[in-house]
């Protein structure tokens, strides 16, 4: 296995090689990614040390509310992978994670150097260009058909979870946060590392990245969430700058196998 300064310097020489056929794709079109390696990521949903199970589980959070899940969905995007203080970004790595469909937590990274990888960096959300754009013309995970759009605000939903608690009888909960614009941005971004264990891109994509989704968290640290008190949300405000905050570390790495 090579070590960290050998990943750092072959990694190095790619991003040279991909910086040169950038040069040259300038002036005749589009970049083209010269590498054909690719890796796979799979999302752990889980809440605290028990498996997400939609509808049926209920659950307890740190405010010792009673809930289960009815819905959950996510963006993640602007991936990037990361080798020895180096980082390689992915264009188009645009992701809708969704719980209902088991295989939107599975995806592949393509038109990547043959390297090991020891970290990855992603945006919770939608970066503020696309949500300038808006959603008219996207296809894929940024299609409007996918309900994740704010047309009257003209911004994608970053984290749309909905379900119910008790509250003496049951209540439903629906908590849909985004906002890309200061004061209300709730783009968030994560860094994992690998720590001993490294990603290997490769041209059968063998390797696969697990990265562990606790939505425990999304209801603490840094504001405990009261679901008697806040239980609707369905727009860029302060509240949801809160939620935002507590999303952004409930990702953790899981393992490379």
């Amino acid at each position: 296995m090579q070590n960290k300064t050998q990943r750092a310097a072959a990694f190095l020489v790619s991003v040279i090689i991909l910086a040169g056929a950038g040069c040259k794709n300038k002036e005749e079109g589009p970049v083209v990614s010269p590498f054909t390696a690719k890796a796979t990521v799979t999302m752990q949903h889980v809440f605290g040390a028990a498996p997400l199970v939609l509808s049926s589980q209920w659950y307890v959070n740190a405010n010792n509310d009673s809930l289960r899940f009815a819905m959950v969905k996510y963006y993640i995007s602007n991936i990037k992978l990361l080798s020895g203080g180096q980082s390689f970004a992915i264009p188009g790595s645009y992701f809708l994670i969704d719980e209902s469909q088991e295989a939107s937590k599975t995806f592949t990274l393509s038109g990547l150097p043959s390297a090991a990888f020891d970290g990855i960096e992603f945006l919770i959300g939608v970066d503020s260009a696309k949500n300038a754009g808006g959603a008219q013309g996207q296809t894929g995970a940024l299609d409007a058909i996918h309900n994740m759009y704010w047309g009257w605000a003209s911004g994608y939903v970053f984290t749309k979870i909905e379900g119910y608690f008790m509250d003496g009888s049951e209540s439903g909960f629906s908590l849909h946060v985004g906002g890309f614009e200061s004061p209300n941005n709730a783009i968030r971004k994560v860094t994992l590392s690998f720590g001993a264990q490294s990603l290997q891109a490769t041209n059968t994509g063998s390797d696969t990245l697990v990265i562990k989704t606790d939505w425990s968290e999304y209801f603490k640290n840094p504001v405990t969430l009261d679901l008697k008190q806040i239980n609707s949300v369905h727009a860029p405000s302060a509240v949801a700058n809160s939620l935002a905050d507590n999303y952004a570390d409930m990702f953790s790495f899981g393992e490379i196998k």
